[in-house]
This record gives C-alpha cells, structure tokens and sequence, in this order.
C-alpha cells in the first residue's frame, strides 16, 4: 500500500489512512442529509487536510475506501449464497434468501449506499467504474443462475439478469430512503415485507423462465 506520492505506506501511514477511513465511516453513518465533505472528514480524524491528501485524492477516494471495507463482508452476507447453483424445486426458498439478505446488508450500510448512488448519478467516473465493477459481478452471478445445467454460464441472460436486478437494488434504495417513504401517501407507500417479497417472486420468475422450469 502507498500513499499518493507513490511512498510506500510503514506502520504509522497505514494506522493515519485507516483513521482517515473510520472518520468517515462515522460521519457517514451519521449524516441525515447524506452531505460529508473532507474538511468534516479531517475533523473528525483531527488530521490536518494537507494529510489527507497524502492518502487520498479526493472526497470519491475516501468513499471508494469506505466502500472497499465494507464489499469484503458481501461476500458473507448474501454473494457466497448466489454462487452455489440453486435447485429449481428450491427456486422460492432460495430467491427469497438472497433477496433478504442483500437488503439486511445494504440497509446496515444504507448511507453509503445512497452517497455512492448519488456520486454515480452526478456522472462521478470513479464511482461509477465501482458501481458498474460491482453490478459485473452480481449480474454474472445472477446469469449463471438463469443457465441451463446443459449451457455455458455465458449464455447471453444479460437483459433478464439486469431487469431483475434493477428492481431489486431499486427496491433497497426505495425502502431506505426515508424523505421519500415519508412523502408517499399512505395509499402508495410500499411495505418492506410485501415489496421484497415480490422481488422475490419475480426473481423466480425471471430464473424459471430463463431455464425453460415450469412453475
């Protein structure tokens, strides 16, 4: 690991780029409004900005680290289940598994959800390269679950597996953002339970139809 002027990173830098990290970790955990700057960032770590910049170029950069830290406990928490072939007489159970898990995990870390959503929407490059980086894999995962046992796993489930997953990051992003939850009438205002569970069905869906399984 090196800091920007290509130095190698001994004891000290590492202990100073990860207290950079937690600072923000912290702040973003407890932001209302989703805005963190790195001014708010050095604060909190009680560095100095010229130190910061030592580690990382720019407030996306300390995101990107925020979210590096967090992608390792993904695996655990909900793309280790998508990686082992799902039976179809199981289909229900499975999809129903994955779906929860990915929203008790992305709802634990829902404002940098939102910050990293919002980065990419502005048309921040790096965070889409990590928005779009991480998508590749789930949508891979996603599309060997749509193949036939007889076919290769590249088989082209690609429009299939971004519908579905589409609706499924969307359904997150709606459930946790609580301005919107707020504002929706009663009438139209989607319950948690009932909205993953139709993610869920449709998620089925989309894997039955894709490998030709009745329901």
């Amino acid at each position: 690991m090196r800091n920007l002027n290509g130095q190698k990173l001994g004891r000290k830098g590492i202990i100073t780029r990860q207290r950079i990290l937690t600072a923000a970790s912290k702040l973003i955990v407890e932001t209302d409004d989703l805005q963190i700057s790195l001014g708010a960032i050095a604060a909190e770590a009680d560095l100095g900005m010229t130190s910061v910049y030592n580690y990382f170029s720019d407030l996306t950069d300390v995101i990107l680290g925020v979210l590096e830290h967090i992608m390792v406990d993904a695996e655990e928490a909900y793309l280790a289940h998508l990686r082992i072939r799902w039976e179809d007489e199981n289909l229900a159970e499975e999809c129903s598994k994955f779906i929860n898990a990915f929203f008790i995990f992305w709802t634990r870390n829902a404002n940098v959800f939102h910050i990293r959503n919002n980065f990419a929407d502005k048309r921040d490059r790096k965070m889409i390269a990590h928005r779009a980086s991480v998508a590749q894999e789930i949508l891979g995962l996603i599309i060997a679950q749509m193949a036939k046992k007889s076919e290769s796993s590249e088989y082209p489930h690609n429009s299939m597996a971004s519908a579905v997953y589409m609706g499924i990051e969307r359904a997150v992003s709606v459930l946790n953002n609580k301005l919107l939850m707020n504002d929706l009438p009663t009438a139209y205002r989607p319950d948690k339970t009932g909205l993953l569970a139709a993610e869920a069905r449709l998620f089925e869906f989309g894997i039955r139809s894709e490998r030709g399984v009745q329901w």
